[in-house]
C-alpha cells in the first residue's frame, strides 16, 4: 500500500533509532518504552509507549510528514505491547489509531495544499489561491484526490475568483458545485454554495436568478442568518426594480439591528448596513428627503466603528456626498462628507493591493470610474472651502 509506502521510507531514512530526531525528553521516554518492551515487560512498555505518543505530539502539523509518520510507528508498538500483555482490545484500538495515520500520510498532500488555498484568500492573495484550487479540482476531477469532494473543490476555486471580479467564470463553476452536492447523498442544501451563487448572479446583474435563490434561503432560515439572506435579499430585489418589497425587508432588518446593537453578541456593522441598503432603496424610490438622513447616521456610525481607510467609509461616504450634491443640496453636509471620503480613499490607495482586489473591495460604492471621478471633485471641495 503506498502508504506503508511512505511510512517505510521516512522511517527508513532516518538512524536505525526512529526516534533520533526527537528532543531529549521526547527521545529518552520512547528509548525507556522500547528498552521496557525488549526486557518482556510488556505492561511497562505500553504504558511508555503511551507516554510517547502524548511526547510526539507537541509540533505535528500538515508540513510535517515523518512525525505523523512516527505516531503510526509508535502505535503500532503500542499495539504490539498490549498484546503480548493480553490486551486484544487495547491492541486492535492502537492499530486502528496505526491506520489512521498511514492513512493520512497519504492525504497530507491535498490537506496541505488545502491549507495554502485558505491562507493566501485570507491574506487577499487570490491569483496565487486561485493556481492551487485549479490543480486541486483538476485531480478531484480524474480521481486522483485523496480528501475533499469535487463539489469542495468547485467552491474553493469559486471563491477564489469572486474576489478578483470574475463572476461570469464563477458562476457556472456554483452551479456545478449545487449540483454535485445534491447528487452526493450527504443531505440538505447546500447553503453555503447556494449563498454565493447568489452573490455572483448579483455581480453580474442577474438580480431575479439572485433573488429567488436568497427568497428560498431566507424563507427556510432563522437567527443571524435569516437577518443575512434578508438583508442580501432586499438588494437583489432593488436591482431587479421591486423596491417596495426590498423596502419591507429592509425596514423590518433595521428595526431588528437597532434592537440588538450594542449588544454582547450583535455585529457592531450591521446596524450601519442596513441602514445604508434602506437609504440607497429611498433614493431609488425618490424618496430623497428620508435617505439623507439615513444616509448620514449610516456613514456616520462606518467613522465611529471603522479603522480609518475602510471601504466601508468609503462606500458611506460616497453615496452620501454624491446623493447630496444631486438630490438635497446640503452643502454643508455635502462638503463633511467630501472631507472625509478624500481622506479615506487617499488612506485606502495608500495602502496598495492589486488593482482588482480594489475594485471588488469598493464595488459598493458604486462604478470605479465614478468613485474616483467624486474623489477628486471632494478633494476640490474640501480645498476650496469658504468656511
Amino acid at each position: 500500500m503506498w502508504s506503508v509506502f511512505v511510512l517505510a521510507t521516512a522511517l527508513g531514512s532516518q538512524t536505525p533509532d526512529p526516534y533520533a530526531a526527537l528532543d531529549g525528553d521526547a527521545a529518552a521516554i520512547c528509548a525507556n518504552a522500547e528498552r521496557a518492551m525488549e526486557a518482556g515487560r510488556h505492561n511497562e512498555a505500553a504504558a511508555g509507549f503511551q507516554m510517547c505518543e502524548q511526547a510526539t505530539r507537541r509540533g505535528l502539523d500538515l508540513e510535517r510528514g515523518e512525525l505523523w509518520a512516527l505516531q503510526a510507528h509508535i502505535s503500532r508498538r503500542l499495539a504490539a505491547a498490549r498484546q503480548a500483555d493480553g490486551d486484544a482490545t487495547g491492541a486492535a484500538n492502537a492499530t486502528y489509531m496505526a491506520d489512521r495515520y498511514e492513512q493520512l500520510m497519504g492525504q497530507l498532500a491535498d490537506l496541505t495544499r488545502q491549507s495554502q488555498a485558505r491562507t493566501l484568500f485570507q491574506e487577499g492573495r487570490y491569483a496565487e489561491a486561485e493556481a492551487i484550487s485549479l490543480v486541486l479540482l483538476a485531480e478531484a476531477e480524474a480521481g486522483e484526490h485523496r480528501v475533499g469532494a469535487v463539489h469542495d473543490r468547485l467552491y474553493s476555486l469559486a471563491s477564489a475568483l469572486l474576489p478578483q471580479g470574475r463572476a461570469e467564470e464563477a458562476i457556472p463553476l456554483l452551479e456545478r458545485a449545487v449540483d454535485e452536492a445534491r447528487r452526493s447523498g450527504e443531505g440538505g442544501e447546500p447553503e453555503v454554495y447556494l449563498n454565493m451563487l447568489a452573490e455572483a448572479y448579483f455581480d453580474t446583474a442577474r438580480f431575479s436568478e439572485s433573488a429567488a435563490i436568497l427568497r428560498d434561503l431566507y424563507d427556510r432560515s432563522g437567527g443571524a442568518a435569516r437577518s443575512t439572506y434578508g438583508n442580501n435579499l432586499a438588494r437583489a430585489l432593488d436591482g431587479a426594480g421591486l423596491h417596495a418589497e426590498a423596502e419591507a425587508l429592509l425596514r423590518s432588518a433595521v428595526s431588528d439591528a437597532r434592537a440588538d446593537d450594542g449588544g454582547v453578541a450583535s455585529n457592531p456593522h450591521r446596524l450601519a448596513r442596513v441602514l445604508f441598503n434602506l437609504a440607497r432603496n429611498l433614493a431609488a424610490q425618490g424618496r430623497h428627503e428620508d435617505a439623507a438622513s439615513l444616509f448620514a447616521e449610516s456613514a456616520a456610525l462606518t467613522v465611529q466603528r471603522r479603522p480609518a481607510g475602510h471601504t466601508d467609509i468609503i462606500a458611506a461616504h460616497t453615496w452620501l456626498v454624491g446623493h447630496t450634491l444631486a438630490n438635497t443640496h446640503d452643502a454643508q453636509t455635502a462638503l463633511s462628507g467630501a472631507r472625509i471620503l478624500s481622506a479615506n480613499l487617499d488612506r485606502y490607495l495608500a495602502s496598495g493591493g492589486e488593482d482588482a482586489d480594489r475594485q471588488r473591495a469598493i464595488q459598493n460604492a458604486g462604478e470605479p470610474q465614478a468613485l474616483f471621478t467624486l474623489h477628486t471633485e471632494a478633494a476640490w471641495a474640501a480645498a476650496h472651502n469658504e468656511g
